[in-house]
């Protein structure tokens, strides 16, 4: 399967006169009928999706107190899948930030998924589905984007079924071409050091 290459490892910055820096990151990600995509999900629930629980928040957040927010995506684009990050800290933590960034990403790479960590991620995405569903303007959008990429009738049946099957074997497979650190592209709104 083809994938899209970002440019690796760059970094743009734009100045601005803000006392808080916004960081915008990403890489190569998954496209949504790949067969990793469920593993994708719950890869990116314990990096940065689940809140307090991901390991960029515990981190970047709790341990060393360098950003206000800290979150990851999946854009599931058909030609050009993401995987997306923000961030926004003072100024002077940009490059700290940045560099943690990049040593989670590695870490992700390179250490296993505790068992723990895969049942939480398991447990939030199975148990938290049914609340996507919370306004017809929301499901009329599920609806569109399951008949737009073709997902099939039996979506909905087979969504909790997918994210169940999910092993620390693929995890750690997946992990390998999802969280390459030397592929992040950064940009950086906010002031220059």
């Amino acid at each position: 399967e083809t994938k899209v290459a970002l440019s690796d490892n760059k970094m743009i910055k734009v100045d601005y006169n803000s006392p808080q820096s916004v960081i915008l990151f990403g890489s190569d990600g998954i496209k949504r009928k790949d067969k990793d995509y469920y593993g994708a999900l719950v890869l990116n629930y314990i990096m940065g999706s689940g809140g307090f629980s991901s390991r960029l928040v515990k981190e970047i957040r709790e341990k060393q107190g360098l950003v206000y927010s800290i979150s990851t995506w999946l854009d599931v684009y058909e030609n050009a899948p993401l995987i997306m990050g923000y961030a926004s800290t003072g100024a002077g933590n940009v490059e700290k930030a940045i560099d943690l960034i990049k040593n989670e990403f590695k870490k992700m790479k390179t250490d296993s998924v505790s068992p723990e960590e895969l049942q939480k991620a398991k447990d939030y995405l199975i148990g938290s589905y049914p609340f996507k569903f919370n306004s017809s303007s929301t499901l009329s959008a599920i609806l569109a984007s399951i008949q737009i990429q073709n997902l099939g009738i039996n979506y909905f049946t087979d969504y909790n079924q997918k994210i169940e099957e999910v092993s620390l074997e693929d995890l750690k497979r997946i992990s390998k071409y999802l969280f390459d650190e030397n592929k992040l592209l950064f940009t950086i709104v906010g002031k220059k050091n």
